[in-house]
């Protein structure tokens, strides 16, 4: 049974990570073809738009969060159909009624923000329905669906910038930023009305009343509101060094800066796979914490570890096809090692603080960090004044926001870090030392070997007993 199930989760973090590798070839195309086919004035103001959109999915206020923590590991035919036809269409009411005020305030914006606003008050409430279907597909593991659609919309992302290449290619046409967001929309619709029919019998039909349901939604309130906030604070330590560079400096050096961010994103959708099936699989088998969170720890350490390769790859790659954007690197030289210390938190020990029901103490942490991070990049920027000094601030709080996070958990269930703590230092810090001296393909060669030498030599027990754990199988 229990290799079964190891299966089933093997298997359904393949599917996710082929529908995540067409999303990285999609934002790889639309990375680099985006840019050409528009002005980097045009480009900074989608930028913008892409800015303010990561936080759509937190207007929810925690309902569509409540909904992953408490019925997550179910599955599909053991949900309530009345009662998530309620819950569907209460949602419904919500979004909408927050796309309205969202509108409202867009117009009394002026210029590009008006649009961008307007826009993004539509998109609110789009992509919210969609992300809450996709709750519905990740809760019952039921990844078929959420893998199909995800490769759709990356195939129409896809054929979307090709066009818009093409058109600037062969007939000079400049993409408006008005015209690109408005077709970024268009795909999102598409895809929540899919998800729409695919899960029509939890929103049409007999639905239990608001009143027989509102102890119910109440709770799914409580359990999710501070998973919400926290998501919130997090996104906050993640993105507010851009919040700074696009407030403080020119719409052009933003552009470059968010570049940087975008090759990031290249490569955490190499890891959210395993975010993406890991919750449902693991509040299953919630009692072995003890033995399971330093595994998975250990296991995403390695992966983005063996990622921080990609640099010297991307450094070809951006020098080739888009030298107007290769000031970037030096910010993606900056923040990329900072990945390590924030997707053990974001794919590993946020599931855990939601199978133990601290969301809580989850949020009070990532708040104290937000409040470092401005403290921080405002020191940055009024010391130095530089995007690479703001850059280096954000890194360290990335630091900073991992030992404390993982403290938690060595304080209430003597979970030690120390020996990953130092793994993922002289990654780090090794990356840096490598790719200040080696920006070629001799610093990918250099740091693969350290990377391959300290991670067996400080993993050969783990490695081992994954082995023979596979013999065993055998």
């Amino acid at each position: 049974m229990k290799m079964s199930r190891d299966r089933t989760v093997l298997s359904n973090i393949i599917k996710v990570a082929v529908s995540n590798i067409v999303i990285a070839l999609a934002g790889v195309i639309n990375g680099f073809l985006i840019p050409k086919a528009m002005s980097v004035t045009d480009y900074g103001y989608f930028k913008i738009f892409s800015l303010y959109a990561t936080y759509i999915t937190l207007l929810h206020i925690g309902f569509i969060d409540g909904i992953l923590i408490i019925f997550g590991g179910k599955k599909y035919e053991e949900l309530d159909k009345n009662s998530f036809r309620t819950y569907s269409r209460f949602l419904f009411t919500i979004e909408a009624a927050v796309s309205i005020l969202v509108f409202i305030v867009s117009c009394f914006l002026e210029g590009h923000y008006k649009y961008i606003f307007g826009m993004l008050s539509l998109n609110i409430f789009i992509v919210n329905v969609a992300l809450y279907f996709q709750v519905v597909s990740q809760i019952t593991e039921r990844f078929n669906e959420l893998t199909l659609r995800n490769i759709i919309k990356s195939l129409l992302n896809i054929v979307t910038a090709i066009i818009l290449y093409l058109l600037f290619r062969f007939r000079n046409f400049f993409t408006s930023v008005y015209l690109y967001i408005a077709i970024t929309i268009a795909i999102n619709l598409i895809l929540s009305l899919w998800y729409l029919f695919t899960y029509r019998d939890i929103v049409f039909g007999k639905a239990n009343s608001f009143k027989a349901e509102k102890d119910n939604i109440k709770h799914i309130f409580f359990e999710g509101l501070p998973y919400t906030v926290a998501s919130f604070l997090a996104s906050l330590i993640l993105t507010i060094d851009r919040q700074f560079v696009s407030l403080l400096f020119e719409t052009e050096i933003y552009a470059v800066y968010a570049f940087a961010y975008n090759m990031l994103a290249l490569i955490t959708t190499a890891t959210s796979a395993i975010s993406t099936v890991l919750y449902p699989a693991l509040k299953k088998k919630s009692d072995n914490i003890k033995e399971s969170l330093p595994t998975i720890r250990n296991i995403i350490s390695i992966v983005v570890g063996a990622l921080l390769c990609c640099y010297f790859v991307l450094i070809y790659v951006l020098h080739w096809i888009l030298p107007n954007y290769s000031s970037s690197l030096e910010i993606f030289y900056i923040i990329l090692p900072g990945l390590i210390f924030s997707s053990v938190i974001t794919i590993v020990l946020v599931n855990y603080f939601k199978i133990l029901h601290k969301q809580r103490i989850y949020a009070i942490i990532s708040g104290g960090a937000v409040i470092l991070s401005i403290a921080a990049n405002f020191a940055a920027y009024y010391l130095v004044g530089t995007t690479q000094s703001i850059s280096w601030a954000s890194t360290v709080i990335m630091f900073i926001w991992y030992i404390v996070t993982n403290i938690y958990f060595y304080v209430k269930h003597k979970i030690g870090f120390l020996k990953n703590l130092i793994y993922c230092l002289i990654l780090v810090l090794g990356f840096y030392l490598i790719g200040y001296y080696f920006s070629d393909w001799k610093g990918l060669l250099i740091y693969f070997a350290v990377f391959t030498s300290i991670t067996f030599l400080f993993n050969i027990k783990f490695l081992m007993n994954l082995i023979n754990k596979k013999r065993q199988k055998r």
